[in-house]
């Protein structure tokens, strides 16, 4: 099992993983306890006649299902249930490219599974890929790449695409920028410059144009299922994805840990780069500082980032809600 198929979210009573080769479907349990777990290719459609699968104790099993397509899972244990599908797709050339769902929030509530998906570049997908994206019916694709990144590396198109839309978000492409003049990019902090990248996505007129314009895409419903993505899928995607989860009442420790694992399923992607040179590393890495500082900024400016989402972005929070949570 790579390290990209690691456990993500521990707090589940039970996770899928997929291998992103392969492309096999197995089932974590964190849980002990009698439980069963039912699958549909869909969340409407979960078969709960007969269990695929049931037990009574903790570990990893393999579960017999085709892999040209993605399935979702309803787990019982101990009277509860809970909807649960892999969080990092499977994906043989694509890295980082993952489904918001099965988040907790405050109020005890969980993020759809199925809807929205966060990502890097997807230019190198395999027809495998492309057969399991279809699967999902996603409609639209977000970029939030400049036109240079897009030039270097086009998005394959998708089957069951019909909507396409490019957001730049300019400040973003330094941290993948590794074809500036050496001598001079080291001459410079590379904390330093991440902690006024990510300043600029919530103060800069246009990298503020773009967000406004994604919550407006996101919070039409024709526009699902949903990929956004940029590069790396972790800089301008995770500060997206964070506005996301706090608008829907995820607490800062959920999207914090959300928003690290980025490091670990981009480690093979940035493994070379990175040994090269610590300012790489800095750079093609995410830590808590980032978001936090850009955090502290909103609150600073706007009181809470409710109230940014609410004044800036526009963002119905009740519509947001009733779209994204179980």
């Amino acid at each position: 099992m790579t390290k990209e198929t690691l456990s993500s979210n521990i707090s589940l009573p039970a996770e899928i993983i997929c291998d992103r080769n392969s492309k096999i479907t197995s089932l974590k349990v964190n849980t002990s306890g009698n439980w069963k777990l039912f699958a549909g290719t869909s969340v409407d459609n979960i078969d709960m006649s007969m269990p695929i699968i049931e037990g009574n104790s903790k570990g990893v099993i393999a579960l017999s299902l085709p892999t040209s397509r993605r399935h979702y899972f309803l787990f019982n244990y101990s009277s509860e249930k809970v909807i649960i599908s892999e969080k990092l797709l499977p994906m043989a050339g694509a890295h980082n490219l993952r489904d918001l769902g099965g988040v907790k929030t405050i109020e005890g509530k969980y993020v759809k599974w199925g809807k929205l998906f966060r990502g890097g570049e997807l230019g190198k997908l395999t027809k495998e890929d492309q057969e399991y994206l279809n699967s999902i019916s996603i409609k639209t694709i977000i970029d939030f790449r400049d036109y240079s990144e897009i030039e270097k590396m086009p998005d394959i198109e998708l089957t069951m695409m019909n909507k396409r839309y490019h957001l730049p978000l300019a400040p973003g492409n330094l941290a993948g920028n590794t074809e500036i003049n050496h001598e001079k990019l080291f001459s410079y902090d590379a904390h330093e410059i991440m902690i006024n990248m990510y300043s600029e996505f919530i103060s800069d007129p246009k990298c503020l144009n773009s967000y406004r314009q994604f919550f407006e895409l996101i919070q039409n419903e024709d526009n699902l299922p949903l990929i956004y993505h940029c590069t790396a899928g972790k800089d301008r995607t995770g500060v997206a994805t964070a506005l996301i989860y706090a608008a829907l009442g995820v607490d800062i420790e959920s999207i914090l840990n959300d928003y690290m694992l980025s490091n670990g399923f981009l480690e093979e992607k940035y493994r070379k780069v990175k040994n090269e040179h610590e300012f790489f590393k800095i750079l093609l890495e995410v830590t808590p500082d980032f978001l936090l500082n850009t955090v502290r900024l909103i609150n600073n400016n706007y009181s809470s980032i409710e109230n940014f989402l609410i004044k800036e972005m526009s963002v119905d929070i009740n519509k947001m809600k009733q779209i994204y949570l179980y």
